[in-house]
């Protein structure tokens, strides 16, 4: 399954890639570029145990982004920091500490990220998200210390069909967990693994059939080791190439 992305919205599309166009004096992806030209990158998702696949796309030029994890066992460690912090669901009057917090933390985690490119206006953005989310009943929660939020993370869940289709996510009751940051000075202090565990309780007590997240390979702030503490095991993997 490929997806062709960028600043426009996702374009899904297929594309037949045989060994033989590793030969050819120009990109097989040409076509698609010229259709979406606006357009700054091109994202395949394959899963795990694709080693055909990674090998071709990375002899491409394509390189590993991210990775699609799921924790399926129906339970994860506890963590609580209940003497440093309280947490708590995130109200409007959170909604500005949130996104300076979440710009912050993508700032440290990914320099390349689409919010560095637009500082003046991320912090806005975030906040027309966040909002959303509130208003939407999605579960959002806050970590507070003496008043000041120190942390925060977003919590989903939905139903994905069982309708035969090939799709990254297997069929049930889905949870999903995003949009985790940390004030600098809170960070290493087991407040992230607490929120976190604080998550995945909410969305089991929904009933959940799994949970999963999505993993930036380059994530400077947490890593595969964080994840596997809360059963997480990867299954899809996402590469992309640049066109820009």
């Amino acid at each position: 399954m490929a997806a062709f992305e960028g600043r426009k919205p996702i374009v899904p599309s297929t594309v037949a890639v045989t060994p033989d166009v590793l030969s050819l004096p120009f990109s097989p992806f040409e076509p698609l570029q010229r259709r979406y030209n606006a357009a700054d990158r091109l994202t395949f998702h394959i899963p795990l145990n694709d080693a055909v696949g990674a090998t071709l796309l990375g002899r491409l030029g394509f390189s590993p982004e991210s990775y699609l994890a799921f924790n399926q066992e129906g339970s994860s460690t506890s963590y609580r920091v209940d003497s440093f912090c309280t947490i708590r669901d995130a109200t409007f009057a959170d909604i500005a500490s949130v996104s300076s917090l979440h710009y912050q933390h993508v700032k440290d985690q990914l320099a390349t990220s689409q919010f560095i490119s637009e500082p003046k206006g991320a912090p806005d953005i975030l906040g027309t998200t966040f909002a959303q989310l509130i208003e939407n009943g999605q579960g959002l929660l806050v970590a507070e210390h003496k008043g000041t939020l120190v942390g925060a993370i977003q919590y989903g869940s939905f139903m994905m069909p069982d309708d035969g289709k090939v799709r990254r996510l297997p069929p049930g009751y889905a949870g999903v967990i995003e949009w985790i940051c940390v004030a600098p000075e809170s960070r290493n202090a087991g407040l992230g693994s607490a929120l976190v565990s604080e998550a995945i309780c909410r969305l089991r007590i929904l009933g959940t059939n799994y949970v999963y997240v999505c993993h930036g390979t380059n994530n400077r702030l947490s890593t595969s080791c964080f994840w596997n503490r809360f059963n997480f095991t990867p299954h899809w993997v996402t590469l992309e190439y640049g066109l820009i």
